[in-house]
């Protein structure tokens, strides 16, 4: 486990735009901890790997991958490769870098269909059947701006998805939050602050909820633990922030 980690720092050197790649391959099972990886697959946007190729030469017969030593860049998925944008959009976000969520791992091995990508279907499948509690230090952090910070419970659930979210200050630092499309339930764990929706402010302690419908401009500040599930699942193609 120890040299997967390394490798993941590694990663991290690269400098790479968390909103432009997916580590795939047998990392995501590696990160839950379902078998080793020998190397690091990497994914990325069109824009992305043009940038790269400015830096970096391309290899394979169809000049789809850049190797840099146990790291491997790639611009293709196969049958994936027109889900890229939405696979990248959709990551877990785990140790601060994303991963390729499981349900799009199991589509691709079994467009594979050998006999080791069966295998790692069977090892996935378990561990999803297993995994109705995840523990706190399960939970992925994810770090949003100076005054937000997230630990999400990922069940790889496509309906519904739950966080526990601690904001310190005003969060988003500029501008206002917007989901298009899904629904937040908030609960109030602890503390005190205020949540602006529609320019119409309410004053939220321990113990209040909150509902925010879809394409609702909203900020919220003050110093308060909350419990968020929002349905859909979140997922960040569907967030903007408005400036």
């Amino acid at each position: 486990m120890q040299n997967f980690i390394d490798r993941l720092e590694e990663v991290r050197n690269l400098n790479l735009p968390k909103d432009q790649y997916v580590l795939w391959g047998s990392a995501p099972l590696a990160i839950k901890g379902l078998r080793k990886a020998r190397d690091i697959d990497i994914v990325v946007t069109q824009s992305l790997w043009d940038d790269l190729l400015k830096v970096y030469n391309s290899q394979g017969e169809k000049k789809n991958v850049i190797k840099l030593g146990d790291i491997e860049i790639w611009n293709d998925l196969l049958n994936l490769t027109d889900k890229i944008d939405e696979i990248v959009s959709n990551s877990d976000m785990i140790m601060e870098l994303p991963f390729m969520k499981l349900s799009y791992v199991i589509e691709w091995k079994k467009m594979r269909g050998k006999e080791k990508d069966l295998k790692d279907i069977d090892l996935i499948n378990n561990y999803l059947n297993q995994e109705v509690v995840i523990k706190k230090n399960n939970a992925m952090k994810i770090v949003n701006g100076s005054s937000c910070t997230a630990y999400e419970y990922s069940f790889d659930e496509k309906d519904i998805n739950i966080a526990l979210i601690e904001i310190n200050g005003r969060y988003p630092d500029i501008g206002l939050s917007l989901n298009q499309i899904v629904k937040e339930m908030i609960y109030v764990i602890s503390g005190k602050g205020k949540i602006v929706i529609e320019n119409k402010e309410y004053e939220i302690e321990e113990g209040d909820s909150v509902l925010i419908l879809p394409n609702k401009k909203y900020f919220i500040d003050g110093s308060l633990k909350l419990l968020v599930s929002c349905s859909p699942a979140w997922d960040v193609s569907q967030y903007k922030i408005i400036k």
